[in-house]
């Protein structure tokens, strides 16, 4: 079983809000990622970049719900997609 996430389920997650336990599991592929060479790699920037959405994503959901906020309002998190 890889550490890494497939695009199956990059895709899926991108679909939804990403879960503090989705954040986790991605912060082990950035690390097993990372530890393919030992330094940085395509690989291993690709699951970063994932990562570093998926908390912009996170973050911008917990201020939508902490100001009552709709889920398309923009945020200091938002994303370009948002």
């Amino acid at each position: 079983m890889s550490l890494l996430t497939n695009d199956t389920e990059n895709k899926n997650m991108s679909n939804a809000a990403p879960t503090t336990a989705h954040i986790e599991a991605k912060r082990v592929a950035v690390r097993a990622a990372y530890d393919l060479t030992g330094d940085v790699n395509p690989t291993y920037e690709r699951e970063f970049d994932e990562l570093h959405d998926m908390n912009l994503a996170h973050k911008a959901n917990n201020y939508r719900a902490k100001w009552g906020l709709g889920p398309d309002a923009h945020t200091p998190f938002s994303t370009r997609e948002v």
